[in-house]
């Protein structure tokens, strides 16, 4: 017996079946991604402080303990909250409701596109080793860890000023939070990465820090 389905109904089983097919397309992309992580040996024990992003690179460190979903979770709801700004302010001054509608659809496009790219592939603080320096790229929050366009700021601190790398958990209330970090030699300090663990911090998580602290140490001198 065929099953008879009014518009309504099949127009919804349109959107389940296409959402269905998204998810899945999207976790196979992240699947074959993941596989082509460029981090060989022991550039691998990095991988926790990189957070989800798609670097490409083996030796680098992302400074933010968000992951992969919020970012992307972000990323949707950002361009969404935009275009109805638009569409509410022009409606408010009275605009013809042609013209803010297009400029809706362009602006929802433009930094949907922006804000997933960025959520995979540039992170607001970034660190890597090359070439016996901890090369430090930075760049301006648009909002959360999904930073502005053509922001990027570089700083390469020499070896020398590096006193060590060691791991540190943030004191206070207990956030099961580990900070990798280079102390320089004028006793000051900067991150290179955070991982998230449970509460309290367990001797898992301070071994995987440690083993990525050896990585950087070993690389940079």
């Amino acid at each position: 017996m065929a099953w008879r389905l009014n518009d309504g109904e099949r127009e919804a089983l349109n959107y389940l079946v296409g959402g269905v097919v998204v998810v899945v397309a999207v976790k196979l992309l992240f699947r074959v991604l993941d596989a082509q992580d460029l981090a060989e040996g022991d550039a691998r024990l990095l991988t926790p402080f990189r957070q989800g992003y798609f670097l490409g690179e083996g030796l680098m460190l992302v400074d933010t303990s968000s992951s992969r979903l919020e970012r992307l979770a972000l990323a949707c709801v950002l361009p969404a909250m935009a275009a109805l700004l638009v569409v509410g302010g022009a409606y408010l001054a009275g605009l013809p409701r042609r013209i803010p509608l297009r400029a809706a659809r362009v602006l929802l496009v433009a930094l949907l596109a922006w804000c997933a790219y960025a959520a995979l592939f540039r992170p607001l603080r970034a660190v890597r080793v090359a070439d016996h320096h901890l090369v430090v790229t930075e760049r301006r929050a648009l909002l959360g860890d999904i930073p502005l366009p053509f922001t990027g700021h570089e700083e390469r601190i020499p070896a020398m000023l590096v006193d060590r790398i060691e791991v540190a958990a943030d004191s206070g209330a207990c956030s099961g939070l580990l900070r990798l970090q280079a102390v320089l030699t004028d006793g000051s300090t900067e991150g290179l990465g955070r991982v998230a663990g449970p509460c309290p911090v367990d001797m898992e998580g301070l071994r995987k820090a440690s083993e990525a602290a050896m990585v950087v140490e070993t690389a940079l001198r």
